[in-house]
């Protein structure tokens, strides 16, 4: 038997996954034709008419997609060429849409009196109000661009992917710029962690040997002492102004025989 939860539960539940808030109805003929664009995919051949009916404007050139610097693009491999493309597509839409958006808020604003002034600043208010969200994509999308494009650039460039906002190219206009910055950035970062470059190859050496006995700490076993030549005794004296070599001292040992 199934049990009816109460007022409680369905509170709690709501909380992590609220439902959804809707608005006032669309006029019923509007929203079969809105449903049926948004549930059939159209046509590359309607895209791009679509397209040539509403170009970019002159004087709005941000509505386009952001081109990726030359001094990137050349270097880059095929694959990630490929992943850039796909995100350019996806922008490329959008950015119509915002050609047509912008001129729906042109042609209310022009309309005048044509138009009552309440409808006419409603109007205007909603189509401002997509070009934003639409503003705001673009530039989730670039920044989506800079990331995929990171992973292929050196450690000190990787620092320019890290901005949203671009302008007719996608690392901006003053890359070279931005680089030195960036660079300077990283130089910055890499000598604070650093040890000074005075001490580079030198070691600890807390104090000061006193004699031969305290070098020869840590030596291997199989090591003979000092050289033969500062050994003191008989047969240094008895082999002074000689060379101190084997055959030297193996004669002297037969002398001894």
């Amino acid at each position: 038997m199934e049990i009816a939860p109460d007022d409680e539960m369905i509170d709690i539940l709501n909380t992590t996954q609220p439902k959804d808030d809707f608005g006032p109805d669309l006029q019923s003929d509007v929203a079969v034709a809105v449903k049926r664009l948004f549930t059939n995919k159209p046509s590359k051949e309607k895209i791009d008419l679509i397209k040539v009916d509403n170009k970019l404007p002159a004087n709005c050139k941000e509505l386009a997609v952001p081109k990726v610097n030359h001094e990137i693009w050349s270097m880059l491999p095929p694959r990630a060429k490929q992943i850039d493309y796909s995100n350019q597509v996806i922008q490329q839409q959008l950015g119509t849409a915002s050609v047509i958006l912008s001129r729906t808020a042109e042609s209310i604003f022009n309309a005048g009196n044509k138009i009552e002034k309440s409808t006419r600043d409603a109007l205007l208010k909603q189509s401002l109000d997509s070009l934003s969200i639409i503003g705001n994509i673009m530039q989730d999308l670039s920044l989506k661009r800079k990331q995929d494009i990171r992973p292929y650039l050196s450690k000190e460039a990787s620092a320019i992917c890290s901005s949203s906002q671009s302008s007719e190219y996608l690392f901006g206009d003053n890359m070279t710029e931005q680089l030195k910055s960036a660079k300077a950035t990283a130089n910055v970062l890499k000598a604070s962690v650093t040890r000074p470059s005075s001490f580079k190859g030198q070691r600890s050496m807390p104090y000061k040997p006193r004699n031969e006995s305290t070098l020869t700490q840590g030596r291997s076993l199989n090591w003979q002492g000092p050289p033969l030549h500062r050994r003191g005794g008989m047969m240094n004296r008895w082999n002074r102004g000689k060379r101190s070599t084997h055959q030297n001292f193996g004669q002297l040992g037969r002398n001894y025989q």
